[in-house]
Parts: C-alpha cells; structure tokens; sequence
C-alpha cells in the first residue's frame, strides 16, 4: 500500500524529528500558541523501528475545544520501505493524533484554530533500512 503523495491546502506545517521531545508541551497544560500544538501532540508520537526516512503530513481541523474535527487525513507521504512498515509508519502517526486529543487550547487559540486546516509532518529521521 503506497499512499501517494498530494498537494496540502495553505496551512501551518510543524516538523517532527525525534530530537523534538526537548520541545514538548508538559501534559495537560492550556496551549497558547499554535506553535504548541506539534510539541502536544508529538508527546504521543514515536517512529516504528525499520521506519527510517519515512514521513506523512497530516492534514486535520479542530474546534474550539480542542477536539479534532471529522477525521485526519493523510495529504503527503514519503514511505521508502515494504507495505508492512508502510502501513506501521502511517498508523502510529494517526494513533499519535488520536491519543493526544483532544488538547487543552486556551480560548484565544481555540478561536484561532476552530475549522481552520493545520497540518503536521511526522519524519522519521533515522537511517534507512533496506528491505
């Protein structure tokens, strides 16, 4: 399963790299900025092995609550290695989206993000490893 690339709608795009834990939000506290909301969700969030060079972007909305509305969607992947590790790759960055949420905006950000589209890219920086 090859999930093919497409174009994402303007929206704010955070990277992940696995030396992005120093940036994480501690758990349950309100996030201020939108620039809180990678390190938030990233808490949840770790590459499966024989995943490196792998990455997706998904593309989600929230309300003003914090919550996710309808269902994340994958808009961009680059997933090097066989169909199983394909499939982990992807999973574990929507499990990461779904075990996070809902955050804790506070209302200003609530406000600031309610319906509008954001987008975040998981990477795997690691090394690749040939299948």
């Amino acid at each position: 399963m090859s999930i093919a690339p497409r174009a994402a709608a303007a929206a704010i795009v955070l990277a992940l790299m696995p030396f992005a834990a120093a940036a994480q939000a501690p758990p349950g506290k309100t996030l201020e900025k939108m620039t809180d909301i990678g390190p938030a969700i990233s808490q949840c969030w770790a590459a499966p092995a024989g995943t490196g060079g792998f990455e997706v972007t998904v593309a989600m909305t929230f309300n003003r609550k914090g919550e996710v509305s309808g269902k994340p969607k994958i808009t961009y992947s680059k997933l090097p290695g066989a169909e199983p590790a394909q499939k982990n790759f992807v999973a574990a960055a929507l499990k990461a989206v779904a075990s996070c949420t809902p955050l804790k905006f506070s209302r200003g950000l609530g406000g600031a993000v309610a319906g509008r589209p954001f987008m975040m890219r998981f990477i795997n920086g690691g090394p690749q490893q040939r299948v």
